[in-house]
């Protein structure tokens, strides 16, 4: 499994994304610390720190393995602070030719197949996906314009339970060698429409993965004013 990733703190005075990747390349994680939290750095690094833990001592074979670890994951920062502090994560666990996946407010996961070109992605749990689903917005470049972007309707908190429902999960079971996965904050995803970043992963002139990320890092680091991480996986057979 080829992987490459960065993160850019833009115009922020302090990097509030964290991300995780397993040593046995497995287990992929993005989080984004929710500023309107009182410490959302603290709450990414932590739970960074709860999902390397926990995963040390868990056995992932099926999606219904999966969704138990996430479950468990997603709650690791209730009471464990007595401030009102917050986190967005999306996670991948590759399995075989399998993507089990999970995600909570508004980092994104693509997964693009570079034969038919096809990519799908994560939903958001955001006020402006809301709002485009109701038909109130109807472009993506409104979604990514509009004054209520950053206002996420869900996230994992020391304050508040998660149920499973909360959790939008996907299993894709038709990677093939050569398929890309990426995860992404928001200050990525504002900087690029999906065609533009789908377009970079699958240009052939950019070989690498370490090179498919240098082309998204030069344009976060000239535009994007928020906090970007990235990370981007080659699927192997």
């Amino acid at each position: 499994m080829n992987h490459s990733y960065f993160q850019f703190i833009g115009k922020r005075l302090r990097q509030e994304d964290a991300y995780f990747i397993s040593k046995d390349n497995h287990l992929f994680a993005v989080c984004d610390g929710v500023g309107g939290s009182q410490d959302g750095r603290m709450a990414a690094q932590m739970l960074v720190e709860s999902i390397g833990n926990k995963y040390a001592i868990s056995d992932i074979q099926t999606m219904e393995d999966f969704k138990t670890f996430t479950e468990e994951i997603v709650n690791s920062l209730w009471q464990k602070t007595l401030l009102d502090i917050a986190t967005t994560m999306s996670l991948v666990y590759l399995s075989g030719a399998s993507a089990y996946i999970a995600s909570i407010g508004d980092t994104k996961v693509y997964v693009i197949n570079p034969i038919s070109k096809e990519w799908i992605m994560t939903r958001d749990h955001s006020i402006v996906q809301e709002l485009y689903e109701a038909g109130i917005i109807h472009t993506e470049a409104e979604k990514r314009t509009h004054p209520m972007r950053h206002k996420i309707t869900k996230a994992i908190s020391s304050t508040t339970l998660l149920d499973t429902e909360d959790i939008e999960f996907k299993e894709i079971k038709t990677l093939t060698s050569g398929s890309y996965i990426l995860l992404a904050t928001d200050g990525v995803c504002e900087t690029f429409d999906h065609e533009e970043l789908i377009d970079i992963i699958l240009d052939k002139q950019l070989i690498s993965v370490q090179q498919k990320i240098a082309a998204i890092e030069e344009k976060c680091s000239r535009i994007s004013k928020d906090n970007s991480t990235c990370v981007l996986i080659e699927y192997e057979t």
